[in-house]
């Protein structure tokens, strides 16, 4: 886990950072703009505790959407800017409170769902049941049975 810096750019008006794990070579600031040489790293402690630090127009905002994809660590070292805690570094720490905690985020929330009742369906009426023969021997009877139907009837 790399450390990130804020880095004030001399053609730039704005606050970029560096460094974290988007870039712990810190060769180019987390916007993709170069970083010449010599050029001084402030760590982020220090930039926005000072006066005038926590104004979100003071840094680059290209700079400060990369922050939601570095670790909760450099996240908290930039919660003192307000849009920052509010919208990136709040959710973020929220997850991980609960997950460290073992806290379930869905405890409280009403009652658990209840066993659905089981569908029985209705009894056939004796006109629709059917007889089917269970043995060959009920099989045959049966077949006799409707032939001596049909020898009364002619």
């Amino acid at each position: 886990m790399g450390e990130a810096f804020c880095v004030k750019l001399p053609r730039s008006a704005k606050m970029h950072m560096t460094g974290g794990q988007k870039r712990p070579t810190m060769e180019k600031t987390w916007c993709n703009k170069s970083i010449p040489k010599g050029t001084k790293l402030i760590p982020p402690a220090l930039e926005v505790l000072k006066k005038g630090g926590s104004d979100i127009h003071k840094y680059c905002l290209n700079c400060i959407d990369a922050l939601q994809f570095e670790d909760w660590v450099t996240q908290a070292q930039f919660a003192f800017i307000p849009e920052v805690a509010e919208h990136i570094a709040e959710p973020h720490l929220k997850q991980r409170l609960l997950r460290d905690s073992g806290i379930n985020r869905y405890s409280g929330r009403g009652k658990a769902p209840k066993k659905p009742k089981k569908v029985v369906p209705e009894p056939k009426k004796e006109e629709e049941v059917l007889d089917k023969p269970k043995t060959y021997k009920d099989i045959v009877k049966k077949m006799f049975d409707e032939y001596g139907k049909l020898k009364d009837v002619k």
